[in-house]
Protein backbone atom coordinates (compact mmCIF):
# COMPACT_ATOMS: atom_id res chain seq x y z
CA UNK A 1 0.00 0.00 0.00
CA UNK A 2 2.59 2.36 -1.09
CA UNK A 3 1.63 5.88 -1.65
CA UNK A 4 -1.37 5.15 0.86
CA UNK A 5 0.64 7.47 3.44
CA UNK A 6 -2.13 10.05 4.22
CA UNK A 7 -4.40 6.97 5.57
CA UNK A 8 -1.47 6.54 8.64
CA UNK A 9 -2.80 7.78 11.93
CA UNK A 10 -0.25 8.38 14.56
CA UNK A 11 -1.68 6.75 17.73
CA UNK A 12 1.11 6.98 19.92
CA UNK A 13 1.59 10.37 21.83
CA UNK A 14 -2.12 10.97 21.45
CA UNK A 15 -3.78 12.11 24.30
CA UNK A 16 -7.01 10.00 25.83
CA UNK A 17 -10.25 11.20 24.03
CA UNK A 18 -11.64 11.61 20.87
CA UNK A 19 -9.55 12.74 17.57
CA UNK A 20 -11.45 13.15 14.43
CA UNK A 21 -9.49 12.85 10.72
CA UNK A 22 -11.52 13.48 7.38
CA UNK A 23 -10.48 12.20 4.20
CA UNK A 24 -11.35 12.19 0.33
CA UNK A 25 -11.36 8.52 -0.89
CA UNK A 26 -11.20 8.81 -5.11
CA UNK A 27 -10.23 7.31 -7.93
CA UNK A 28 -6.73 7.24 -6.99
CA UNK A 29 -7.21 5.57 -3.83
CA UNK A 30 -8.43 2.73 -5.68
CA UNK A 31 -5.94 2.09 -8.35
CA UNK A 32 -3.76 0.83 -5.46
CA UNK A 33 -5.78 -2.28 -4.70
CA UNK A 34 -5.08 -5.43 -7.26
CA UNK A 35 -8.58 -6.33 -9.12
CA UNK A 36 -10.36 -4.11 -7.30
CA UNK A 37 -14.59 -4.40 -8.21
CA UNK A 38 -14.31 -0.17 -7.79
CA UNK A 39 -12.50 1.66 -10.30
CA UNK A 40 -13.32 4.80 -9.74
CA UNK A 41 -15.11 6.69 -6.76
CA UNK A 42 -15.22 9.56 -5.14
CA UNK A 43 -16.12 9.41 -1.10
CA UNK A 44 -15.92 11.86 2.22
CA UNK A 45 -14.77 9.61 4.89
CA UNK A 46 -14.57 10.58 9.12
CA UNK A 47 -12.88 9.02 10.88
CA UNK A 48 -13.26 9.32 14.24
CA UNK A 49 -10.65 8.02 17.09
CA UNK A 50 -11.46 7.37 20.70
CA UNK A 51 -8.18 6.91 22.21
CA UNK A 52 -8.26 5.03 26.04
CA UNK A 53 -5.50 3.94 27.65
CA UNK A 54 -5.29 0.48 26.05
CA UNK A 55 -7.66 0.41 23.42
CA UNK A 56 -8.78 2.71 20.35
CA UNK A 57 -11.50 2.39 18.96
CA UNK A 58 -12.11 4.22 15.47
CA UNK A 59 -15.76 4.78 13.92
CA UNK A 60 -15.01 4.83 9.84
CA UNK A 61 -18.66 7.11 8.31
CA UNK A 62 -18.38 7.41 4.60
CA UNK A 63 -20.89 8.48 1.96
CA UNK A 64 -20.10 8.97 -1.63
CA UNK A 65 -20.78 7.28 -5.14
CA UNK A 66 -18.81 5.06 -7.59
CA UNK A 67 -18.87 4.89 -11.58
CA UNK A 68 -20.45 1.55 -12.64
CA UNK A 69 -22.82 0.35 -14.84
CA UNK A 70 -26.60 0.39 -13.97
CA UNK A 71 -27.62 -3.36 -13.68
CA UNK A 72 -31.12 -1.77 -15.38
CA UNK A 73 -30.47 -0.08 -17.94
CA UNK A 74 -26.69 -0.95 -18.79
CA UNK A 75 -25.73 3.12 -19.33
CA UNK A 76 -23.17 4.54 -16.94
CA UNK A 77 -23.99 6.08 -13.72
CA UNK A 78 -22.91 7.38 -10.34
CA UNK A 79 -24.15 4.83 -8.02
CA UNK A 80 -24.44 6.50 -3.98
CA UNK A 81 -23.89 4.90 -1.10
CA UNK A 82 -22.35 4.94 2.06
CA UNK A 83 -21.87 3.33 5.77
CA UNK A 84 -20.81 3.12 8.92
CA UNK A 85 -18.19 0.50 10.43
CA UNK A 86 -16.25 0.10 13.86
CA UNK A 87 -12.71 -1.11 14.31
CA UNK A 88 -11.48 -1.97 18.01
CA UNK A 89 -7.81 -2.48 18.66
CA UNK A 90 -5.73 -3.33 21.53
CA UNK A 91 -3.12 -2.56 22.48
CA UNK A 92 -1.10 -5.00 24.50
CA UNK A 93 2.63 -6.38 25.27
CA UNK A 94 2.01 -10.03 24.78
CA UNK A 95 1.52 -12.26 21.31
CA UNK A 96 -1.79 -13.00 21.22
CA UNK A 97 -3.98 -14.72 17.90
CA UNK A 98 -5.84 -12.28 15.94
CA UNK A 99 -9.14 -12.22 15.94
CA UNK A 100 -11.51 -11.38 13.77
CA UNK A 101 -13.18 -8.72 15.67
CA UNK A 102 -10.37 -6.60 17.44
CA UNK A 103 -6.46 -5.92 15.87
CA UNK A 104 -3.78 -6.41 18.11
CA UNK A 105 -0.99 -3.96 18.49
CA UNK A 106 2.13 -3.64 20.46
CA UNK A 107 2.65 -0.61 22.86
CA UNK A 108 5.94 0.43 20.83
CA UNK A 109 4.02 0.85 17.63
CA UNK A 110 3.46 4.43 16.93
CA UNK A 111 1.41 4.85 13.98
CA UNK A 112 -1.49 2.78 12.05
CA UNK A 113 -2.09 2.80 8.41
CA UNK A 114 -6.36 2.42 7.90
CA UNK A 115 -6.07 2.28 4.07
CA UNK A 116 -6.79 -1.61 4.01
CA UNK A 117 -9.81 -1.38 6.30
CA UNK A 118 -11.37 1.69 3.96
CA UNK A 119 -10.76 -0.04 1.30
CA UNK A 120 -12.76 -2.74 2.81
CA UNK A 121 -15.20 -1.53 4.34
CA UNK A 122 -16.36 0.80 1.21
CA UNK A 123 -16.61 -2.62 -0.91
CA UNK A 124 -18.52 -4.33 1.84
CA UNK A 125 -20.81 -1.17 1.78
CA UNK A 126 -20.99 -1.42 -2.26
CA UNK A 127 -24.89 -2.05 -2.98
CA UNK A 128 -24.67 -6.34 -5.05
CA UNK A 129 -27.53 -4.63 -7.36
CA UNK A 130 -26.39 -1.39 -9.34
CA UNK A 131 -29.72 0.52 -9.77
CA UNK A 132 -30.64 3.61 -7.47
CA UNK A 133 -33.72 5.81 -7.42
CA UNK A 134 -32.77 7.93 -10.57
CA UNK A 135 -36.07 9.46 -10.99
CA UNK A 136 -35.02 12.58 -9.25
CA UNK A 137 -32.03 13.01 -11.81
CA UNK A 138 -31.84 15.85 -14.62
CA UNK A 139 -31.24 14.52 -16.91
CA UNK A 140 -32.24 11.10 -16.11
CA UNK A 141 -29.47 8.55 -16.73
CA UNK A 142 -31.18 6.41 -18.07
CA UNK A 143 -31.16 4.18 -21.43
CA UNK A 144 -35.10 4.37 -22.08
CA UNK A 145 -34.36 2.42 -25.22
CA UNK A 146 -33.26 -0.41 -23.01
CA UNK A 147 -36.25 0.23 -20.38
CA UNK A 148 -38.91 0.27 -23.51
CA UNK A 149 -37.58 -3.06 -24.79
CA UNK A 150 -37.67 -4.88 -21.63
CA UNK A 151 -41.52 -3.19 -21.06
CA UNK A 152 -40.96 -1.17 -17.79
CA UNK A 153 -42.06 1.98 -20.42
CA UNK A 154 -44.81 1.82 -23.17
CA UNK A 155 -42.72 4.11 -25.45
CA UNK A 156 -39.47 5.71 -25.42
CA UNK A 157 -40.91 9.34 -24.58
CA UNK A 158 -42.77 8.12 -21.37
CA UNK A 159 -41.48 8.53 -17.92
CA UNK A 160 -43.76 6.54 -16.07
CA UNK A 161 -43.41 2.81 -15.57
CA UNK A 162 -46.39 0.62 -17.16
CA UNK A 163 -49.18 -0.82 -14.85
CA UNK A 164 -49.32 -4.43 -16.30
CA UNK A 165 -48.92 -7.92 -15.01
CA UNK A 166 -46.78 -8.66 -18.50
CA UNK A 167 -43.50 -10.06 -17.84
CA UNK A 168 -40.96 -7.43 -18.80
CA UNK A 169 -38.50 -10.14 -20.45
CA UNK A 170 -41.57 -11.89 -22.97
CA UNK A 171 -40.41 -8.88 -25.23
CA UNK A 172 -36.71 -9.75 -25.27
CA UNK A 173 -37.27 -13.41 -25.34
CA UNK A 174 -39.88 -12.82 -28.52
CA UNK A 175 -36.81 -10.82 -30.36
CA UNK A 176 -34.58 -13.44 -29.73
CA UNK A 177 -37.33 -16.35 -31.13
CA UNK A 178 -38.04 -13.75 -34.13
CA UNK A 179 -34.96 -14.36 -35.91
Amino acid sequence: MKGLTEYTLPIQGLKNGLHTYKFKVNKAFFTHFENSPIENGLFDLTVILDKRDSILELDFDFEGHIATDCDRCTNAIQLPFGGYQKLIIKRIDEDVDEDVDIIFLSPDVFEFNIAKYVYEFICLSMPFNKVYDCENDNPRPCNMDILTRLGFFDTPSVSEPKKSKKNPFDDLRNMFNDN
